[in-house]
């Protein structure tokens, strides 16, 4: 599961201090509670080096690139814990820098804040270009965290037992007999009482949050998504746009069980929704037809 944290804003392009060779940066990003079960990997900080001339710079003097070193720092309350440094030969060309951060996020024992700091340190004198952080809306620096679910392949099976246990008893439930009915009853009436649990659609509201998908989906916050549920009983209806494997599946499974199951319940036409999200390379993006995210019909496979 990875997660993007855009940094919070803090005064005038995140500069606090200015000193001769130095550019410094304050980056926080407020870390999400995660999930039962879910352990960090690792945690990556990125952001844009971007180039700027300064007002007194000679354009005619200018030089093609620029010798930087980079710091990132924790701060912990009053000191701060260097994470790594890179060494940087930056030309006129916007560049993403990234860093390991992992063991920022596994210092305190709870974290709801994390506080970092960039540093920027002149190493060749050049007094045209200042080198700083890109920070227009699109191109914040972002924390992307990894987290490890394989432990959770365990529950993710019960919830599918339970899942599919729900189903057979809604099934069987419909072959109960009332107390006022005669227990002798036509193939018709069996028929008729099975297909209360035929494969239909059904509402299902997926909130992003929920799975997580928040992260990077700024908008919406959810959508119905609706989900196919039931079975698929012989003769099957012909709405459900059965192909004829299904249907001799389905026959089959009706004269011998054991032989084969029925044909499964699933959604045979999909629509698009319009998505407002942060791609791979942390730009905001808006997409007016991300295909395949809402079930439209219901058939038999």
């Amino acid at each position: 599961v990875d997660r993007r944290i855009r940094a919070s804003i803090l005064g005038p392009e995140l500069n606090l201090m200015k000193t001769t060779g130095e550019n410094r940066h304050l980056l926080m990003f407020e870390i999400p509670s995660s999930s039962h079960g879910e352990s960090l990997q690792s945690a990556e900080l990125r952001f844009l080096l971007t180039t700027v001339q300064r007002r007194s710079a000679n354009t005619s003097e200018m030089t093609p690139g620029m010798e930087r070193l980079i710091h990132v720092f924790l701060l912990e309350k009053a000191r701060m814990l260097e994470l790594g440094v890179q060494h940087v030969y930056h030309n006129r060309s916007d560049t993403w820098i990234s860093f390991n951060v992992t063991l920022a996020m596994r210092r305190p024992k709870s974290l709801s804040i994390l506080r970092l700091m960039v540093l920027i340190r002149t190493v060749s004198n050049n007094q045209q270009l200042d080198l700083t952080l890109a920070l227009h809306e699109d191109v914040q620096p972002l924390l992307l965290l990894s987290y490890s679910t394989l432990h959770l392949i365990f529950p993710f099976i019960n919830l599918r037992s339970k899942r599919d246990a729900a189903e057979d008893y809604e099934e069987e439930s419909n072959n109960i007999w009332d107390d006022d009915r005669s227990p002798v009853e036509t193939t018709t009436q069996r028929r008729n009482r099975k297909q209360r649990n035929t494969c239909r659609r059904k509402p299902l509201y997926v909130d992003f949050a929920e799975i997580h998908y928040d992260t990077w989906i700024v908008a919406p916050n959810g959508y119905e998504a609706f989900q196919c549920t039931g079975k698929c009983f012989f003769p099957v209806s012909e709405h459900l746009s059965p192909t004829k494997h299904a249907i001799v599946q389905t026959l089959l499974h009706s004269v011998a069980p054991g032989k084969a199951p029925r044909a499964c319940c699933v959604p045979t036409k999909l629509e698009p929704i319009s998505v407002l999200y942060v791609d791979e390379r942390g730009v905001l993006t808006y997409r007016f037809s991300y295909q395949d995210m809402v079930v439209a019909e219901c058939g038999c496979r």
